[in-house]
């Protein structure tokens, strides 16, 4: 009987979660680059619009990330360059992304290097990879990214309703229960 009541609730505060995640279709542009710390070379993508990318509709943050991040990585170790960190910038506005994408393709060029006084360090390779190269395919988000954090008075009421969530008498509170028998 407490069991079924312990899945009846956490079915009904996972449905309730899974409700109020929301996210929202837009047009996007968005770039990759790619480093590696075994060597110097960097990638760096053309920025790209995207019809239909996923943001979430509080945080305007890109659903998915990850998987276009794993795109550029999937393309890259195709072309024998494995083991390379890849990270996606987007925005909804071009003149916006375009000056994120002049900044940071900066940081890895020899005027960056010469302004900031930086000539002792080993010049970076950057290589474009132009549209032809590569591009980005929309990515529907999975399920699980498009759920919201669980808030505080959710996150206690089921720790109420779980087995061995009642404290014990001095047991301070969030602290576990000790496996096996009471010592009473």
């Amino acid at each position: 009987m407490t069991k079924n009541l312990l899945a009846a609730l956490l079915l009904a505060l996972i449905a309730g979660i899974n409700a109020g995640a929301k996210s929202k279709a837009e047009k996007a542009y968005l770039f990759g680059m790619a480093a590696s710390f075994n060597d110097s070379t960097v990638y760096f993508t053309e920025i790209q619009p995207l019809d239909t990318v996923w943001l979430a509709e509080k945080t305007h943050f890109l659903m998915g990330r990850n998987e276009y991040a794993a795109q550029l990585r999937e393309h890259l170790a195709a072309q024998g360059e494995n083991n390379r960190t890849c990270i996606v910038c987007f925005d909804t506005n071009l003149k916006r992304l375009t000056g994120k994408y002049a900044k940071l393709k900066a940081k890895y060029t020899d005027a960056f290097k010469k302004k900031k006084k930086m000539l002792d360090r080993k010049a970076f390779i950057v290589k474009d990879l132009t549209p032809a190269d590569f591009t980005f395919k929309t990515v529907k988000p999975y399920e699980a990214e498009e759920t919201a954090p669980v808030k505080k008075k959710a996150r206690k009421k089921s720790r109420k309703a779980m087995p061995g969530g009642e404290q014990e008498q001095g047991q301070a509170p969030g602290e576990m229960q000790p496996e096996g028998p009471s010592p009473r």
